[in-house]
């Protein structure tokens, strides 16, 4: 099949539980009843063309999801989607519900830990974190990114739309605030994060604005989003478990730093899982046109299943999916997860 002649059409692959399939009901009404409410974009948010191919009609849980891929560009953006309050009431209210597979808040709380972990030492390799003081973190959940951070002596805040992650992280010392970067006034911050959550935005030309007024003059910009040309290491190279209803764009680094680059941001490291680090320069670049690369890389996702299913990350995956089947993974992940944990703040008392 062509992408250029048929709009995808995934089949559910992802194994749900009860409270997920309960919960997809729940937006599934909701939608009925037009209490979450869509909108319309008459052209790309990057290029402003409106020359454009349909990739998928339903997203991996089942909901209308309409992804679309510019032809001026390369970017992936959904069309219809919901609106801003439709998506602030969906993520305050059904999100986690739907995208979580379980278990309690603290360990929802340790693995954001040791993420923040896997960035602070991704950004330690690239740039000078010991002049990084001031620290915010956008959609932030729990706040256990920011808490390495924390550890290390910075000041840190984070922002997100779900009171009771705030609140959580708030009782775990974590500085969270309900809302989004444009309830953070007049603080200048040497590092801003975006960690899975530059994808979730509507307005991107407005969120880039936010955050040059709040980024100090030699601040960084940290945006970290799932890689169209990465779908190997979380998603099995396979589409229908990447398109989700939450994800209104779709980036390669190239289309990502498209956006960076038309708002005065230059890119100082990237790669295309996509971890990437921006510097505010002031002097917008010009658009790359990547729609050949990307409608060739989704249209040879197929193939790469194939090698896929003969790899040593299916035969890892298909353990991992045995192991949660035996009740062993959590324990083994919680595990995994103490070492890391264990392991930096020795390190903390080393330096």
């Amino acid at each position: 099949m062509s992408l250029s002649n048929e709009a995808f059409k995934p089949s559910i692959k992802i194994t749900l539980n009860k409270k997920q399939k309960r919960e997809i009901l729940v937006v599934k009404k909701k939608i009925s009843n037009k209490e979450f409410k869509y909108e319309k974009l008459k052209e790309c948010p990057t290029c402003k063309s409106n020359q454009k191919i349909k990739i998928s009609e339903y997203d991996r849980y089942g909901f209308p999801y309409k992804s679309n891929l510019c032809k001026g560009c390369g970017l992936i953006y959904t069309s219809p989607r919901f609106n801003q309050e439709s998506y602030i009431k969906f993520y305050n209210y059904n999100y986690r519900n739907i995208y979580s597979e379980g278990g309690t808040k603290d360990k929802f709380y340790q693995n954001q830990v040791v993420k923040g972990i896997k960035v602070f030492s991704f950004l330690s390799n690239h740039i000078d974190l010991k002049r990084i003081k001031n620290i915010l973190e956008v959609g932030s959940g729990m706040g256990g990114i920011l808490a390495p951070f924390k550890e290390k002596g910075k000041k840190v805040l984070g922002v997100d739309y779900g009171s009771e992650y705030v609140n959580y992280g708030n009782g775990k010392g974590i500085n969270s605030t309900l809302g989004g970067i444009k309830n953070i006034k007049k603080t200048k911050f040497d590092l801003i994060i975006y960690c899975h959550v530059f994808e979730h935005i509507l307005d991107l030309d407005n969120e880039l604005n936010e955050i040059k007024k709040r980024l100090s003059k030699r601040g960084v910009l940290y945006i970290e989003v799932p890689g169209i040309k990465a779908l190997g290491e979380n998603y099995r190279n396979d589409l229908n478990r990447y398109l989700q209803n939450a994800h209104t764009y779709n980036f390669s680094l190239i289309t990502l730093c498209n956006v960076l680059n038309k708002n005065g941001f230059k890119l100082k490291f990237g790669n295309e899982r996509v971890e990437s680090i921006f510097v505010y320069s002031g002097k917008p670049q010009e658009i790359v046109n990547e729609y050949k690369t990307i409608l060739n890389q989704l249209n040879n996702y197929a193939a790469i299943n194939i090698k896929y299913l003969m790899s040593i990350k299916y035969v890892k995956n298909i353990t991992i999916a045995f192991l949660r089947k035996i009740k062993l993974y959590g324990l083994i992940e919680s595990l995994r997860n103490f070492l890391i944990i264990y392991n930096f703040s020795n390190l903390k008392k080393r330096d």
